[in-house]
């Protein structure tokens, strides 16, 4: 088939589908992909057809397959469109292409962990909060008691790396599931994906160690509330939340205790001091000072804009095995090696559910067990 050859079968409206699943305009695509606007639009409108080399580009630019624009039924709305609507309705403006990606492979975690959990007995976190009556009030204790981890035991993590781990697998344990992956948009922490069996968290690793760890409890309270979120840090909507993990990570009353006789609340240095003792970002602690009225919203905004966007350098140490561990985290893994090493799930499977070629396996295993035993949990 010649590449110039202009594909006839092609439906013009599962182009337009999957351009507008991105919230793309027709220009945007154009000069992200060198094509001409009206020859994109006229695609669409079946006026005229692309040639296989510009249909290829299109699938991959949109993520999906060849064959999937050559099928003559309209596309269905599918539950990401309806996220999609669902959290552009909740900061107001629209998502762009690399959120929605973000979003997306957070649904595919889902996908997985129902496939991987099909037939065994999982905690769900909902069930779990219904059974114990748990409030928004009452959420904080209950979720301490839950994943053992009293204000004193949070206290002895020396690295915050640590701590974040920890948190992972606990709330692996209790039916939350927490991945990573590199957002392009330094903006946004993470993400959540509600659902009643797999809710999802989706962090940012480019951000710091102690940022995931707020960020995990900010989208945490998302999933309580039932909602689809993007942590998008200045938005108002996001104020409940922000608080919630605020008090969580650094309780009112524990807190008074090491202010007690402290005059001088905007000062770097204490702000340093109380992030190292609760495991926490500068901000985390400015961020609480400024809900108990002991600095100012520019004192805060200043801690907040000198950490917010710095980088995480050292999460995965640039070993692709690494980072696959630190993006799918221990819990996840030992469950998918463990069912394929038992015979019940085959190298197919681990590839689908980890990114890993087969002959990667003998290498990456080493890896996993070393990281997985070193890890200094309290």
């Amino acid at each position: 088939m010649a590449k110039s050859e202009k594909m006839l079968s092609v439906n013009g409206e599962r182009l337009k589908y999957a351009r507008e699943h991105y919230g793309l305009s027709l220009d945007e695509v154009a000069s992200k992909l060198n094509l001409k606007h009206n020859l994109l639009k006229m695609f669409e409108e079946n006026l005229d057809f692309p040639s296989y080399a510009q249909l290829a580009k299109l699938s991959d630019f949109y993520d999906r397959p060849l064959l999937y624009f050559f099928f003559a039924a309209s596309p269905q709305p599918d539950e990401l469109t309806v996220a999609f609507r669902s959290v552009e309705k909740n900061i107001g403006s629209q998502i762009n292409m690399q959120i929605r990606k973000m979003i997306e492979k957070a649904n595919l975690y889902k996908l997985n962990l129902s496939e991987m959990y099909a037939d065994k007995s999982v905690n769900i976190f909902e069930d779990l909060l219904s059974s114990d009556s748990v409030t928004s009030d009452s959420l904080s204790e209950w979720l301490r008691k839950k994943i053992k981890l009293p204000i004193e035991k949070q206290k002895e993590f020396t690295k915050a790396d640590n701590f974040l781990e920890y948190l992972r697998e606990q709330l692996y344990n209790i039916g939350i599931y927490i991945f990573k992956d590199s957002f392009k948009e330094d903006v946004v922490s993470g993400l959540c994906l509600y659902d009643k069996k797999y809710p999802i968290i989706l962090l940012n690793n480019k951000t710091s160690f102690n940022r995931q760890v707020f960020t995990v409890l900010h989208e945490l309270f998302h999933l309580f509330n039932k909602e689809v979120d993007v942590f998008i840090n200045n938005l108002s909507e996001e104020k409940a939340c922000d608080k919630f993990a605020g008090e969580f990570l650094v309780p009112n009353k524990d807190l008074e205790i090491s202010l007690k006789n402290i005059k001088n609340y905007e000062d770097s240095v204490l702000i340093q001091r109380l992030a190292d003792e609760y495991t926490v970002s500068p901000e985390a602690i400015a961020y609480r000072l400024l809900s108990m009225q002991r600095i100012s919203s520019d004192f805060y905004l200043s801690v907040r804009d000198n950490g917010i966007r710095r980088m995480n350098t050292d999460s995965a140490g640039g070993n692709f095995y690494y980072t696959r561990i630190s993006y799918l985290g221990k819990s996840y893994l030992k469950h998918v090696f463990n069912n394929y090493y038992e015979g019940s799930i085959n190298a197919a499977a681990v590839g689908k559910y980890t990114d890993l070629k087969r002959h990667m396996f003998q290498d990456f295993r080493p890896i996993y067990l070393e990281v997985s035993s070193n890890v200094e949990y309290i």
